[in-house]
């Protein structure tokens, strides 16, 4: 696994610099399948959490069509495509 450190120092900074009245925030993490988005947000979020800024990670995979769909389909090798999503 690579070191998430130097991102999540700049992510972390970042978000309380833009919530500096203590407003909330939405922050979107976007990428292809299996790029880290998901692990990237729970970092980030633990960080945030133990800086006292509450955090939830709401994932969206559920979203995506059924992996059985898509591989009766032909398309599990394009998940994440147009097509793909439900």
């Amino acid at each position: 696994m690579p070191d998430l450190t130097p991102q999540i120092n700049i992510l972390a900074e970042r978000v309380h610099a833009m919530r500096g009245d203590g407003r909330r925030l939405l922050v979107a993490v976007a990428g292809a399948p299996g790029s880290g988005k998901s692990t990237l947000a729970e970092e980030l979020s633990r960080r945030l959490n133990a800086q006292k800024c509450v955090t939830r990670v709401v994932p969206m995979d559920g979203f995506h069509l059924d992996n059985a769909v898509l591989g009766a389909r032909g398309l599990l090798a394009r998940k994440g495509a147009h097509e793909t999503f439900d």
